[in-house]
């Protein structure tokens, strides 16, 4: 983490290919802090796989201080304290299912594929063609599409704006994307649970499925029923090709679009868009952030109104980076400059140790040192709970509660007014994991003193009022 002043707090679900990625990427950030990772793996796993990747190479940093759950249900995976949580799961894709991170204390998700069912409540955003129309105060659920839509949605806008300008406009697009292999299919030949090309041996070239054009749509309605795609996996393991066919109504100079899109990755679309002008192959673009690698070298001029595009694109670490760019952009415009440290689950555990001073006062009694020890002490007996005093010689002292719950560490407030339910190593408690357990412990020593205060209630008379306010006392004043 950075220091104890950060601007955005980000929790991660489903550390994936992307998941990583995007931790990764996230390290760079002096003002960003990945503060809590949900993931059915187990955390050592985790941390194995974000330090040694087959492709993208080693990483230095672990997961030693990132806050940790398992939960295979959003419902139960707390995030309050977390401005923007990042869902890179395989299954949940809707509204329905992704709000219940907002439910959970997120303010923002960011789905890294594109969503699916009830769209009216959500906002799909590409950088370079509509991040301007971010709306953040309508919508809480974003999605970037997909890696292949965040690469032909740049060219779709190019071709669009040079017909514009020309004077012209499209007929068709045809599109192909030759994509890398994913964690989506079969190793060996295997069922598949909605592909049955997918359950097929990865040594094959398999054509599949792309909702890119209907994604292209979300941004370029006039092109419904003008732009149609096909997707091949191959078995290379990242960087993958895209093809652009285009039709105009008038004639295309290739030559004048080159020049208009080399124009374009020095302006508008810089970072998201780079012009190649060398015959590059899939594996040159890997780790490269860019979206779109327009290869100069690929295009041809097959007619007077057709032509032919070629791109390339790292359909990991380019959708990661603009995943972490769309965090940017929140954060520039809606968060604070400063915020104070994260906390995320560490929670303390305090249990209060008063109560009223008589049964209709505003006035409050409240437990000293030795009757929090006592109330501790009777829990011995009644859970059969062992509780060991450790005292520091001053009003404030410390101890052990071993319990068949769980071990924790007890700070006893000053004078008992208060005692904390601390973690085995003295830290604040972590609540994402066994928050019904604590909150269990902790009512029943919140019980306990609750019956000795009771035992303590006095009938509080007018002469008693009279001599507090004569002494100018507080309810806390009052012995």
């Amino acid at each position: 983490m950075n220091g104890n002043k950060r601007i955005v707090q980000v929790g991660i679900n489903g550390f994936g290919v992307m998941g990583r990625l995007i931790y990764r990427l996230l390290d760079k950030h002096p003002l960003i802090d990945v503060v809590k990772i949900n993931d059915l793996a187990p955390k050592s796993t985790l941390d194995y796989l974000l330090k040694y990747d087959s492709v993208h190479g080693r990483f230095d940093k672990g997961l030693e201080n990132i806050e940790y759950s398992s939960e295979s249900n959003p419902k139960n995976i707390f995030w309050q304290g977390v401005d923007i949580v990042v869902d890179s799961t395989p299954d949940l894709k809707t509204y329905e299912h992704l709000s219940k991170h907002l439910e959970q204390g997120a303010e923002y998700v960011i789905r890294t594929s594109p969503l699916g069912g009830n769209l009216e409540k959500t906002q799909t955003i590409i950088q370079g063609v509509n991040d301007n129309s971010l709306d953040l105060d309508n919508y809480r659920i974003l999605s970037l599409a997909s890696c292949t839509t965040n690469c032909l949605a740049p060219l779709v806008k190019l071709v669009k704006e040079f017909c514009q300008k020309t004077r012209n406009s499209v007929e068709d697009l045809d599109f192909v994307t030759v994509h890398a292999y994913t964690n989506d299919q079969a190793i060996k030949d295997s069922a598949h649970s909605s592909d049955l090309r997918r359950g097929r041996d990865v040594n094959n070239i398999i054509e599949t499925g792309t909702g890119a054009s209907s994604q292209i749509e979300l941004f370029f309605p006039e092109l419904k029923g003008k732009i149609f795609g096909t997707a091949y996996r191959v078995p290379v393991s990242d960087g993958s090709v895209l093809e652009l066919r285009v039709k105009t109504r008038n004639g295309f100079s290739l030559e004048q679009f080159n020049n208009f899109v080399k124009l374009a990755s020095e302006n508008d679309l810089k970072n998201i868009l780079r012009y190649e002008t060398l015959p590059l192959v899939s594996s040159d673009c890997i780790d490269d952030a860019h979206t779109c690698i327009y290869l100069e070298s690929a295009a041809q001029q097959l007619s007077n109104n057709k032509v032919k595009l070629g791109a390339l694109y790292d359909n990991e670490f380019g959708y990661s980076s603009k995943i972490v760019d769309l965090i940017k952009l929140i954060e520039q415009k809606k968060f604070d400059p400063i915020r104070t440290t994260f906390e995320g689950y560490r929670t303390e555990m305090t249990v209060e140790a008063e109560g009223p001073y008589g049964p209709d006062c505003d006035d409050w009694d409240e437990l000293n040192y030795q009757d929090v020890v006592k109330c501790l002490k009777n829990l011995e007996t009644k859970n059969n709970w062992k509780f060991e005093e450790n005292k520091t010689g001053k009003a404030q002292g410390d101890g052990t509660l071993y319990t068949n719950r769980g071990m924790y560490k007890i700070k006893i407030g000053w004078s008992g007014k208060y005692v904390t339910l601390l973690d085995q190593k003295g830290d604040t408690m972590d609540l994402s994991g066994d928050r019904k357990n604590h909150d269990f412990v902790r009512g029943e020593i919140g019980n306990e003193f609750h019956k000795e205060l009771q035992k303590r209630e006095i009938e509080y008379t007018d002469e008693d009022r009279e001599w507090d306010e004569a002494m100018e006392m507080s309810p806390d004043d009052h012995e």
